[in-house]
């Protein structure tokens, strides 16, 4: 009987409890004012991340450098005539791809063409055709191309069946074959003399200027000495005369006139000397 009075107590106390704080749990909760802070935070712009642009890098193969053989002729570039007329082209010059073309294969660089063409002394074939592929490349070039490489190599153009462009390019061919030296006066002396006959011919031109222009300085002063000297004389003449006639010297007119003017010459030309 006390165990039961016990259960039943505590079974009230609960329901007690259960209906006081019931009301508590379903009462609705008051909403939070929003503050500053978080108000900054949620109209903030997200960063946005920069894609990686890939850029497009073309590979360029570089150019080989072509293995020289020794031919059976002379080095262009220890022929005189032709290594002279050779450091009188451009670099830029079309003649030279197409003269690299014809002694080489591929294209050239522009730094280099030039050594590399002075370096050829002859064709060197590895297989059979080639040198006729060489010889159709000359045969398909202009005439006036062709005109360029003779006068490069101190080749005659020819007249009449050997000025025809079948000879012109087998005289080339030939020369590819095995260059030489034509045997023709130095080039490079001839301009030497000829720089150097330009340089005595201006030297005797400056020197005969300086000459006349010190002979017209030397003449005009002669000539206000003398005309100083022959006043005087005038002048002494014109006292004489005045002392035997007893008659007084009559002035002269415009003397003083003549002195000025002659003295603003004198100081004009020394001006021009200065």
């Amino acid at each position: 009987a006390a165990l039961r009075r016990t259960t039943t107590t505590m079974d009230h106390t609960m329901m007690d409890t259960t209906n006081t704080t019931a009301p508590m749990e379903s009462a609705p909760a008051k909403p939070t004012p929003p503050t500053a802070t978080a108000t900054t935070t949620s109209t903030a712009p997200a960063k946005r991340e920069r894609k990686k642009v890939d850029v497009f890098a073309p590979v360029v193969e570089e150019k080989k450098e072509i293995d020289i053989k020794r031919g059976r002729g002379t080095k262009l570039a220890d022929i005189p005539n032709v290594a002279f007329k050779l450091s009188k082209i451009s670099r830029k010059e079309d003649i030279l791809k197409f003269l690299y073309r014809i002694l080489y294969k591929g294209v050239p660089k522009q730094q280099t063409v030039k050594a590399r063409i002075g370096e050829f002394s002859g064709w060197v074939f590895e297989a059979d055709g080639e040198r006729e592929m060489k010889v159709d490349l000359l045969t398909r070039a202009y005439k006036d191309t062709l005109h360029e490489l003779l006068d490069l190599f101190e080749l005659a153009r020819g007249t009449g069946a050997d000025g025809k462009k079948e000879a012109q390019v087998e005289r080339l061919a030939a020369f590819l074959d095995a260059p030489s030296a034509s045997g023709k006066k130095s080039l490079a002396e001839v301009e030497e003399k000829k720089k150097a006959a330009r340089d005595r011919k201006r030297a005797r031109t400056e020197e005969k200027k300086a000459k006349a222009s010190k002979r017209a300085s030397g003449g005009s002063d002669k000539q206000a000495a003398l005309i100083k000297k022959l006043k005087a004389e005038n002048a002494a003449l014109k006292a004489k005369i005045a002392k035997l006639t007893g008659e007084k010297e009559p002035e002269a007119e415009g003397d003083d006139e003549d002195d000025e003017e002659e003295e603003e010459e004198e100081e004009e030309e020394e001006e021009k000397k200065k």
